[in-house]
């Protein structure tokens, strides 16, 4: 039998209705307060509270409402309800709210329903119908491989530096990449695998140029490792890693510097942020603090950030400032770890090592990711940890620690990675770059699916679920929908076409 929840005269419903127009928070997130404009019968039994669910992809409100059973309430309101596109829920429980937890069965669940909601005066109205919960078993397949195309673009598979068209083309690296309309940019790096102490060679920034597969080398020099800023061809970077792109400028991470090149000729290097070792070293950065080794960076209106893997840390840079400003937005400086906690001081989350960092949401900075990912004697760490500041919270919403090298989807934390390393984004999936696979992450279930490869390592093109690769070690989204990869111990560049 259905509900006998009647909420605003409406049978098997409740009914809300947006009705203050408040704004709370700060930033850009608005919220407002919902009145759910209701008279309700409660059921004789199985209905002690009930509890509404106000989401989108930036902020969820919840409300726990005690009810007595068999009988009738006025309204009920909810407050810091998100603006936007909201996805509204509602869940019955047997158990007084004090006593409901994130394990308990609710007796009773609603059909989902979306409205707009919009700050401000005005009101929405939206209508929720409660089922009885029933118990089924339902089988889940994660496998939606096929649905891409993997392709090389750029390179043949061989080590080298020399400039030229499509498989003409050769990379000694390719490692950090950034997508500006018709060109793809290249972090390339050159190291020496053989065991030497010191194994950085040469680094370069390389331009792809999508329509015709021509590459260019824009700056630095494949054999020769530096400091020195000036015109491309005289410049030249110590340890190049995360790149991106903002008003006609590169940004790229040096070591633990920060610096810009220019995207016309002569493709001028500047550096924002950083200190070079005294003579006779100068050809590295003098690192340490405030950082001291720069993995992947996000370039946001609030500032740069930048995650550094051997503070364990998540920096905000703000240039605007001389010096640099630079404040610690997530994780506790020199301390490492994989617990979930707060940013603030108060039990405190921290990170193993921070090697990727992606906004994926317009128009705020509140929420971002961290690829968090490193090993231990013995164990593997490959974690997908979501941050926000408004929410105070460091949060692991995908992955989990395993015993050896294994690429497994499900939903959550049942999913594994060998090393989240760089991301993109479409605004509801992560594409994540992993070993040897690129990993989807839908943002609202977090259920982690293999796109393409898998868990063994290679170099063989065509759909997804039979391409190989060894790791995406950069990655970028097109608007068309095309997923761009730097596959470093490939020497090439290669794309996943829908």
């Amino acid at each position: 039998m259905r509900s006998a929840i009647e909420l605003a005269a409406l049978p098997v419903c409740l009914a809300f209705a947006a009705c203050s127009g408040q704004q709370q928070g700060g930033g850009s997130i608005e919220v407002k307060d919902v009145q759910i404009a209701a008279v309700f019968t409660v059921p004789s039994t199985g209905v002690s509270c009930i509890r509404l669910t106000a989401s989108n992809a930036k902020r969820t409100s919840t409300s726990d409402f005690g009810v007595t059973p068999g009988a009738s309430t006025a309204f009920l309101a909810m407050h810091g309800v998100p603006t936007g596109d909201v996805v509204f829920s509602g869940a019955a429980f047997v158990d007084p709210c004090g006593f409901v937890f994130s394990g308990s069965v609710p007796t009773w669940l609603a059909d989902p329903a979306t409205a707009t909601v919009t700050p401000g005066p005005g009101s929405t109205s939206v209508t929720l119908r409660f089922h009885g919960n029933g118990d089924a078993t339902v089988g889940a397949d994660f496998d939606n491989s096929t649905s891409y195309t993997v392709s090389t673009i750029a390179g043949i598979g061989m080590q080298g530096s020399a400039d030229g068209f499509g498989a003409g083309a050769r990379f000694e690296g390719p490692n950090g990449i950034a997508l500006d309309g018709d060109n793809l940019y290249i972090v390339d790096r050159n190291i020496d695998n053989t065991g030497t102490v010191f194994p950085f060679v040469g680094m370069t920034i390389r331009r792809l140029t999508l329509s015709t597969r021509q590459v260019t080398t824009l700056a630095g020099d494949p054999n020769t490792i530096g400091t020195n800023d000036g015109p491309g061809s005289t410049a030249r970077f110590s340890r190049l890693r995360g790149i991106a792109i903002s008003g006609g400028l590169l940004y790229v991470i040096d070591a633990c510097a920060l610096r810009t090149i220019s995207t016309v000729p002569p493709f001028t290097v500047t550096t924002l942020l950083g200190t070079r070792r005294p003579a006779p070293n100068q050809a590295n950065w003098l690192c340490g603090t405030p950082f001291s080794a720069l993995l992947d960076l996000a370039i946001r209106p609030s500032g740069i950030y930048v995650v550094d893997s051997n503070r364990f840390t998540v920096s905000r840079i703000d240039l605007r400032t001389s010096p640099p400003t630079i404040t610690t937005v997530a994780g506790v400086p020199d301390v490492s770890g994989s617990e979930d906690g707060t940013i603030s001081s108060f039990s405190p989350g921290h990170f193993l090592s921070p090697v990727g960092l992606i906004f994926p949401f317009a128009g705020t900075d509140d929420i971002f990711y961290v690829g968090d990912s490193g090993t231990t004697a013995d164990a593997i760490y490959g974690l997908i940890r979501r941050v926000s500041v408004l929410e105070d919270s460091i949060t692991t919403v995908a992955g989990a620690v395993h015993g050896d090298t294994m690429v497994r989807d499900g939903l959550g934390t049942a999913a594994l990675f060998n090393s989240a390393r760089r991301f993109a984004s479409d605004g509801n999936n992560l594409f994540v770059g992993d070993q040897p696979a690129i990993r989807r992450m839908d943002l609202a279930t977090f259920s982690v699916t293999t796109i393409a490869g898998g868990s063994t390592f290679g170099f063989l093109d065509g759909p997804g679920n039979s391409a190989l690769l060894t790791a995406a070690t950069g990655i970028a989204r097109g608007p068309d929908g095309k997923i761009y990869f730097a596959d470093q111990l490939n020497f090439v560049i290669r794309v996943l076409t829908p």
